[in-house]
């Protein structure tokens, strides 16, 4: 397998679950009209805004500096996984499992596996977690199984898979885990389609940069250029937290006030979903990277 992307720095930490004051409400706050008249995203990118800053002004980031170090530790691997659920114009069977094989390649690509044993004693630690990291949380929303999806497939890529197996070899893997979970099959078609997305992403999309990532996402996709804008933001915005804990809060604020969006359905329900694997895939990372 090729494996041509510099990650850089190995970056930091994740996010997640628990604890989350929202500002002087449970609910979002949301602008009471739309200053465009004609283009929703504007209005919902004010929306966000004014929540994050909202949000900032009430969870100040002073002394979280060791979170966000630790926070660039696993960031290669949330970031392949968190774009790479939006790298595709597919339905949410291609996204739930070209997701966490971008996040598998993230950790091979991004850090050095020293040794067998190394990959074996990371692939331990998932499997010790296994039953905490694919809780099926929010079951509520339509996307709630979709951290389930994602990690339970990303940790059999660790027990089936090795570093050095091909792009092929992890997708195909992937599907066969989909099809276990889910007894919905995949066909050959769609599967080499997923191959040639992987390697496309892994190779000519990827970068440190948040912003260059997405601008050649939107090359790609300029059709999805308002989501991919949203998606970017909340990446770049969670950087900014205190905690795992605060993250998880922080998200599910976020995909509520995109739920009351007028954007269309389809978009609500892509943004949402997507959104929603990131902390599932952060939350499983930091059982393999640890802060010290």
């Amino acid at each position: 397998m090729k494996k041509g992307i510099l990650f850089g720095v190995v970056c930091a930490a994740v996010l997640f679950i628990s604890t989350f004051v929202a500002c002087n409400s449970n609910e979002p706050q949301l602008s009471g009209t739309n200053p465009s008249n004609d283009d929703p995203y504007v209005e919902l990118m004010q929306n966000l805004d004014d929540f994050h800053a909202d949000y900032m002004a009430n969870h100040p980031s002073e002394g979280s500096r060791g979170f966000r170090d630790f926070f660039r530790k696993l960031k290669n691997c949330v970031r392949a996984d968190f774009y790479g659920s939006r790298f595709s114009l597919r339905p949410f069977v291609i996204t739930i499992i070209l997701s966490p094989s971008a996040s598998y390649e993230g950790w091979i690509n991004g850090y050095s596996i020293a040794s067998q044993d190394e990959y074996d004693e990371c692939t331990a630690k998932l499997i010790q977690n296994e039953n905490l990291l694919c809780q099926i949380n929010d079951l509520s929303s339509d996307e709630g199984d979709s951290g389930y999806l994602h990690n339970k497939i990303l940790i059999e890529l660790f027990k089936r898979c090795t570093p050095n197996d091909s792009y092929i070899k992890v997708v195909k893997t992937a599907v066969k885990i989909y099809a276990e979970l889910t007894n919905i099959k995949v066909s050959a078609n769609d599967a080499k389609v997923m191959i040639s997305d992987l390697k496309d992403f892994m190779e000519n999309v990827v970068d440190e940069s948040d912003d260059v990532m997405a601008e050649r996402m939107k090359v790609r996709f300029p059709q999805k250029a308002n989501e991919i804008d949203v998606m970017k933001n909340y990446f770049v915005n969670i950087q900014n937290l205190n905690s795992i804990e605060e993250v998880h809060a922080y998200t599910l604020q976020y995909k509520a006030i995109i739920d009351a969006s007028k954007i269309s359905d389809s978009e609500r329900m892509d943004l949402v979903s997507s959104i929603g694997i990131a902390p599932a895939s952060m939350e499983l990372w930091s059982k393999v990277i640890t802060e010290d």
